[in-house]
C-alpha cells in the first residue's frame, strides 16, 4: 500500500499541494477498508490499476470539480483535456464535437458583434453623414431625404437589436454547453470510478 501511494503522490503534480494529502488519504482509506474485507494489497492495486492511471483519474476528477466551482473557459478546457487522457474513445467522440461547438459559439458571438457594429455604423451615418468618416462604405441613397433617413434609422436599430440577440443567444447557449460538458465529464468519471479503467 505504501509503495503504491508513494508512487501515486508525485504523479499528482497538477493538483495543488494543499489538496494532494486529501486524495492520498482517500486511497489509503480505500486500501484499509478493502483489506478489512479480506482483499490483499496486490488485489486492491490490481483493481485500481497503475498509480499513473489512478493519478490521471484523480487529476481529471479534481479539474472537473474546479470547473464546476469556477466557470471559466480555461477550467473547462483543462478538465476536458485531462479527461481525454483517460481513454482514446473520448478523443474521437468527445473532443472533436467539443472543439466544433466551441468554434460555432465563437463564430456566433462574432457574427452578432459584426451585425451590431454595422447597425451602429449606419445609425451614426443617419446623424452625421457625410461629415463623419465611415469605417464601412455607406451608399448615399440611404440618407437622401427625411423619409429614407427615418427608414435607415429604424433599420439600423433593427440591426443593432439583431446583433444583440445573437450575442444574448450565444451567452445562453454557452451556459448550456458548459453545463452539458460538465455533466458528460462527471458521468464519464463516475463510470470510470466503478472500475472501468
Amino acid at each position: 500500500m505504501e509503495e503504491f501511494l508513494a508512487a501515486l503522490e508525485p504523479l499528482l503534480k497538477e493538483i495543488p499541494e494543499g489538496d494532494r494529502p486529501r486524495i492520498i488519504e482517500k486511497y489509503r482509506e480505500y486500501f484499509d477498508l478493502s483489506m478489512r474485507m479480506g482483499k490483499s494489497e496486490d488485489e486492491i492495486a490490481a483493481f485500481l490499476g497503475t498509480p499513473k492511471t489512478v493519478a490521471r483519474f484523480a487529476v481529471a476528477d479534481y479539474l472537473v470539480e474546479q470547473a464546476e466551482g469556477n466557470s471559466t473557459f480555461k477550467n473547462i478546457y483543462k478538465a476536458v483535456l485531462s479527461s481525454i487522457g483517460l481513454g482514446v474513445f473520448n478523443l474521437a467522440f468527445f473532443f472533436g464535437p467539443f472543439l466544433g461547438l466551441s468554434g460555432a459559439l465563437l463564430i456566433l458571438f462574432f457574427a452578432g458583434a459584426a451585425v451590431s457594429f454595422v447597425g451602429i455604423e449606419v445609425l451614426l451615418g443617419v446623424f452625421a453623414y457625410p461629415s463623419l468618416p465611415a469605417v464601412i462604405s455607406l451608399p448615399p441613397d440611404l440618407f437622401a431625404d427625411t423619409i429614407t433617413k427615418m427608414g435607415t434609422f429604424f433599420a439600423s436599430l433593427g440591426l443593432i437589436a439583431l446583433g444583440l440577440l445573437f450575442i444574448i443567444g450565444d451567452y445562453i447557449l454557452l451556459g448550456i454547453f458548459y453545463r452539458g460538458t460538465l455533466k458528460h465529464l462527471r458521468f464519464h468519471l463516475s463510470d470510470l470510478a466503478k472500475g472501468d479503467f
